[in-house]
């Protein structure tokens, strides 16, 4: 397969027909990439619950979804993406911290909390608000 891109978190393939294949990385990283560690098996998590999250949502939302590779792989249509990442934060850590000092570091929540950023390294993936992507046509 051809390479099409590759970023911190995932590498994609061109799978022919439209398909493409997202292989998940064993890696995490903080700081836009500044820092980089090794995870053995995150590759997996994250393409089995990326899989999961898309086979839940598939009756009410479109996705590219196509179908769970395992080990570490989805195949998915090719689209164009919405310059949004969503973050789900189970404890205070990274970039919450930062915006919320007064919380102690690794207090787990009492819920989710569910975060919109702009996916732009260069402008340090800013947090924005839901009314924001609304309001900027993001397509949400």
């Amino acid at each position: 397969m051809k390479p099409v891109y590759e970023g911190k978190a995932k590498r994609v393939y061109d799978a022919g027909g439209g398909l493409l294949v997202v292989e998940f990385k064993d890696e995490v990283t903080a700081g836009d990439g500044a820092r980089r560690d090794k995870a053995p098996g995150k590759g997996e998590l994250a393409a089995k619950t990326s899989a999961l999250l898309f086979r839940e949502v598939a009756g009410v939302v479109k996705t590219h979804f196509v179908e769970y590779k395992p080990p570490n792989s989805l195949v998915v249509r090719r689209l164009d993406m919405i310059p949004l990442e969503v973050i789900v934060r189970f404890y205070a850590y990274g970039s919450f911290l930062r915006r919320m000092p007064l919380a102690p570091r690794l207090k787990k929540f009492s819920k989710p909390i569910v975060e919109f950023h702009l996916k732009d390294d260069k402008l340090h993936d800013p947090l924005v608000l839901a009314e924001d992507a609304v309001e900027a046509g993001l397509g949400v």
